[in-house]
């Protein structure tokens, strides 16, 4: 992957204030609009704009589409992050905002995302985890 497409994000955000407070977001992706309308009516509104922000950098770290993001793009996002200085609980922090959108898109469209990259789940198993989760060990 190069440099240049690195900073030529595939989803593109839209956000809209009105009296310093986000009133509406935005992005060119389908699924990432259906997860982010899902947080606004079902969760706090500190939740719905921090997950934002976070799916935000992440998009823009990892420019693919939602359909095409894999585990390695997942490590790739990580270790820009380490390298960017963030510490480890932003990281686990943004890793849980992309894990909760993937775990949203696995429900709507189980034939186009069979798996959530960050924290995987055997469909014939249930909700048994497999492999490894990404989230970084904190002390």
């Amino acid at each position: 992957m190069s440099n240049e497409s690195l900073n030529s994000p595939t989803v593109f955000f839209s956000i809209v204030r009105e009296k310093d407070q986000v009133r509406d977001i935005s992005t060119t992706s389908p699924f990432v609009n259906h997860f982010l309308d899902l947080m606004k009516i079902s969760r706090a509104y500190n939740t719905w704009v921090s997950y934002a922000q976070d799916l935000k950098v992440f998009f823009q770290t990892i420019p693919k589409l939602p359909e095409a993001i894999t585990r390695a793009d997942c490590l790739e996002f990580m270790k820009r992050q380490d390298e960017a200085g963030c510490s480890g609980a932003t990281i686990n922090r943004r890793l849980a905002a992309i894990s909760a959108m993937f775990n949203e898109l696995c429900l709507l469209e189980p034939e186009r995302f069979l798996r959530n990259p960050v924290y995987p789940r055997d469909r014939t198993l249930g909700s048994k985890r497999i492999g490894q989760s990404l989230y970084l060990r904190q002390a």
